[in-house]
């Protein structure tokens, strides 16, 4: 799996917890392990432009997903576009939600893949089958 990360934050990260969590999604998913996605990780201000761009929602959000399909086509094949996570709601949420930062993150890339791969929570229904998905990915994690 290639990963690029571009951290626009201060926080420290740890990039091989992030790409080993993604290569054990693409895994559980029985995804091939030759995919390339970016990373970006941000700040509130940040994030609300891009969710106003991309999405027409002038609000903070914890992550945005941006499958290739919404972005200019590329020679590699292997690209599945961006995850744009906000570390500020990120450290927020699992504050609220009582857990670690880690669990949060995995949280969140877990429903970032799954955007990615075409999934999507538009109707209850998708909701739905994105939500179990999510549930049984985190399960098996």
């Amino acid at each position: 799996m290639q990963l690029e990360i571009n951290n626009l934050t201060s926080c420290r990260i740890s990039s091989g917890f992030f790409k080993k969590t993604m290569e054990k999604i693409l895994k559980i998913l029985k995804l091939s392990s030759q995919t390339h996605i970016s990373l970006a990780i941000v700040n509130d201000q940040e994030i609300k432009k891009i969710n106003k761009l991309y999405r027409g929602q002038n609000k903070v959000t914890d992550v945005i997903s941006v499958p290739v399909e919404k972005r200019i086509k590329l020679e590699d094949k292997n690209y599945w576009g961006e995850i744009i996570l906000n570390y500020s709601q990120v450290k927020k949420q699992a504050e609220d939600n009582n857990h670690s930062i880690q669990k949060e993150l995995t949280i969140l890339i877990v429903h970032s893949i799954l955007h990615l791969i075409g999934h999507d929570h538009q109707t209850d229904e998708e909701a739905k089958k994105m939500s179990t998905k999510e549930e049984m990915i985190l399960k098996k994690l």
